[in-house]
């Protein structure tokens, strides 16, 4: 079962690097909503 997760994951994105960057990209996305709406929230 975890050969396919990994197989499938892997078949995503076309290299490591390809991979690393696209959730770097999204992580850093979302920890700047994540703020926003923090902050929008606690001055309301």
């Amino acid at each position: 079962m975890g050969g396919m997760a990994v197989g499938a994951a892997a078949s995503m994105f076309s290299s490591t690097r390809s991979a690393e960057s696209t959730l770097n990209r999204a992580t850093w996305t979302l920890v700047t909503v994540f703020l926003l709406l923090a902050v929008l929230l606690s001055a309301a």
